[in-house]
């Protein structure tokens, strides 16, 4: 995977690490990455393709915490360290010369390994600023996926055939990155890495709410529950509380509190524990003094506990380290919290992100999904586009080439569907509901066994299938022959059950036209017939893999971008929400009410959420006409008609939204005109007739005749380009 970029390395190889990393979530292979100034080069050890989407995946507000957590486990880092380390004259020397390079080189690697840990050594902190300040650039990064989240940058995925010319250096660096190791890393430094990745993934607390859950709620009102204070949040110094002398003196003098060095006011019973943290070396009463500590004061740094116990800073450093190890503390920008409060300050913050979201009106929703439709790109990258946000949908079989592909694909033509089939990566499925689905060749479970299928056939249809189910993918010359007659008939009877498919969309097409060709001269049949035989292989429908929950949750995030009860498909809503609630938990979606008319519960993944949110709350102005039955329109489906706005849902209606309220109907294959805001209707109309020149709508009627109109809109329906004819205003299509 190569990703072309003209932002420099400086962008480039921090970017690089953030895209590898979101890899590594999806894929159990090892995966290496070179990185130069036209961009960066990914590849999997054991072959295989990596994930879409990547890019996208990456989240802006974690970007800064995940390449910190990732930095010393990269070259960069480890050079730069070997150069500050010979600055600080912890090298040594040979014979009055400098040591050879590969003895720095070693000595460099296990001094690191020692420190990696260790956040706040000199070494650590220099050789971390200077790379992410001097030879990265964060803020570009940050930058630029902020603008991919929000759709200001455009990310296209473009697979090839034979490798790009621009990948030629990047495959050079990759030769010698696998020959060469000029910056080893050492084993503790990626487990180091590792363990500092496993927080970046999770949402981080807004500093107010860190300051609010550490927030005291009450004070002790007399000396008796001043001194149970004492008991349960440990020692206290003067001015800490807003609390009178006089109490602390008075349970002095009875001997139940007792004023220690270095200024601290602690209860009598836990004497003996003060004296073994504070005059002793004992970890586990210092553990429990700093956990304490973090627990009912706020938030602590090194210096700070150093300060109120007397320690050292390394003395300090060294309980946070274990709290943290054990996971009883959390350090956050030089900050240690304790984890009970930061997880409570988190599920604050999540609360908060729900509060700020503005319920927006049921046709934002509408526009979002018909801004999606269109792509910039190709005809086959659109039609491709379109079969993998459509598959695993079953659609009647005459909506696909005459209403959904016409609608996402700009001018439409039965070979683009042809050529597409014949790459492998899409199969068609027809079922014995007369619906059609379009399925992933990757999503194939070829291990399944369905020897047992054929045993329910009989006749001509066991032999064909049997043929193809031992023979593999096979042209019809070849199954001719192995029954009486043509295996034409039979084939198209086996897809009618859904038992073989076929990598051209003609069987299809020449199904559904089985009418007509009955009907046809003998002259119509033989053609059929014969280009049937010339184009397409057959080949056995095999079962596909069964889904994970996650799985499908992030292909119907694809497919409809909101997830709720309404617009949720394949997977039941209660099974879904016991991801979901995790998925916000760690930030991977945002939860909210975001669009009135919907259920309550409703979610946005993390890495559309910009994006989405923009386009919910600045919707584009311009018309887009719409079959009724197309899954981009939502009204009469996962939204109620607007008052006065209804239509019937069929496929004979098509409806024009604009920022997605219907503004235009027209019904009855065309015959009947409802126009909903009269001032915009001969611009409406005007849309209408440069769509259906394009066969975006109503692709299979060569004409429009409109009977039933308003009579305001007759002057509109001429400057749209209507001829107005006896049986009404008519439409016709240019030919092509």
């Amino acid at each position: 995977m190569m990703v072309h970029s003209v932002f420099g390395r400086q962008v480039n190889e921090p970017l690089s690490l953030l895209v590898k990393e979101a890899a590594n979530r999806h894929m159990d292979t090892t995966i290496s990455c070179v990185t130069d100034d036209d961009g960066f080069l990914l590849f999997p050890f054991n072959g295989s393709p990596l994930p879409e989407g990547l890019l996208q995946e990456v989240s802006p507000t974690a970007a800064r915490q995940i390449v910190t957590a990732l930095l010393p486990a990269t070259p960069l880092y480890n050079m730069n360290f070997r150069y500050n380390t010979a600055r600080a004259l912890l090298m040594g020397v040979r014979s009055s010369r400098r040591q050879p390079l590969w003895v720095q080189r070693m000595r460099s690697a296990e001094l690191l390994s020692s420190l990696v840990e260790q956040e706040k050594h000199p070494l650590i902190r220099e050789t971390r600023r200077e790379c992410l300040e001097d030879y990265w650039d964060l803020q570009g990064v940050e930058y630029i996926l902020n603008g991919v989240r929000s759709g200001d940058i455009q990310v296209r995925e473009m697979y090839l055939d034979t490798p790009s010319p621009m990948s030629l250096p990047l495959r050079r660096q990759t030769e010698a990155a696998m020959m060469y190791d000029y910056s080893p890393t050492p084993q503790k430094i990626h487990q180091a890495a590792a363990e500092a990745l496993k927080g970046a993934g999770k949402i981080k607390p807004e500093p107010e709410q860190l300051a609010r859950v550490s927030e005291r709620t009450r004070l002790p009102e007399d000396e008796q529950q001043l001194h149970s204070l004492l008991m349960i949040e440990g020692d206290l110094t003067a001015g800490e509380l807003e609390i009178p002398v006089e109490w602390l003196e008075a349970l002095a003098a009875a001997g139940r509190v007792k004023y220690i060095e270095p200024g601290l006011w602690i209860a009598a019973e836990q004497e003996q524990e003060y004296s073994d943290a504070l005059e002793g070396i004992v970890t586990d009463a210092r553990k429990r003094l700093v956990q304490r500590l973090l627990r009912y004061r706020g938030a602590k740094s090194c210096e700070q506990v150093a300060e109120r116990y007397l320690w050292t800073e390394e003395a300090a450093l060294e309980i946070f380290t274990l709290l943290c190890s054990q996971g009883n503390a959390v350090e956050q920008e030089g900050m240690y919290y304790h984890s009970g409060l930061y997880d409570r300050a988190r599920n604050e913050t999540i609360k908060s992100r729900r509060k700020q979201v503005r319920t927006l009106p049921a046709e934002r929703y509408a526009a979002l999904l018909a801004s999606r439709m269109l792509i910039s790109a190709p005809a086959a990258e659109q039609l491709e586009a379109a079969l993998k946000t459509l598959s695993d949908q079953p659609y009647p079989v005459e909506a696909w080439e005459n209403i959904l592909l016409p609608a996402r694909v700009g001018n439409y033509r039965p070979e683009f569907m042809d050529t597409v089939l014949s790459g492998g990566n899409t199969f068609w499925q027809l079922s014995p509901q007369t619906s059609l689905c379009f399925h992933q060749t990757g999503d194939i479970d070829w291990e399944a066994e369905q020897s047992g299928t054929a045993e329910t056939l009989e006749g001509k249809e066991k032999i064909i299938y049997d043929v193809l189910l031992k023979s593999g993918a096979s042209f019809m010359q070849r199954l001719a022959g192995l029954v009486e007659g043509s295996p034409y008939d039979t084939l198209l009877e086996l897809a009618a059950k859904g038992l073989v498919t076929s990598d051209s969309f003609i069987p299809v097409r020449q199904w559904l036209d089985r009418d007509k060709l009955e009907k046809g001269t003998a002259r119509h049949k033989v053609n059929a017939r014969m280009k049937i035989l010339t184009t397409g292989r057959w080949e056995v429908t095999r079962p596909l893999k069964p889904l994970t929950t996650e799985q499908q949750l992030d292909r119907s995030f694809d497919r409809v971008v909101l997830l709720c009860r309404e617009t949720i498909r394949g997977i039941s809503w209660s099974t879904a929400l016991e991801t979901l609630r995790i998925w916000e938990y760690t930030g991977r979606v945002r939860r909210g009410y975001f669009i009135e008319g919907l259920s309550g519960i409703q979610f946005i993944r993390e890495k559309d959420y910009a994006g989405t949110m923009l386009t919910l709350e600045q919707p584009r102005r311009q018309t887009v006409w719409l079959n009724a039955i197309d899954p981009a329109q939502p009204w009469g489906k996962c939204l109620q008609h607007m008052p006065d706005r209804a239509f019937l849902n069929v496929a004979g209606t098509a409806v024009a939204l604009r920022a997605g309220v219907p503004v235009a109907v027209l019904e009855r294959q065309g015959r009947t005109l409802r126009v909903f805001e009269p001032d915009s209707a001969a611009e409406v109309l005007g849309v209408f007739v440069q769509d259906y020149s394009r066969r975006r709508i109503f692709s299979s009627q060569n004409r429009i005749v409109i009977k039933d109109y308003p009579e305001e809109a007759a002057e509109a329906l001429s400057s749209a380009g209507f001829v107005h004819e006896p049986q009404g205003y008519v439409a016709y299509r240019p030919y092509r």
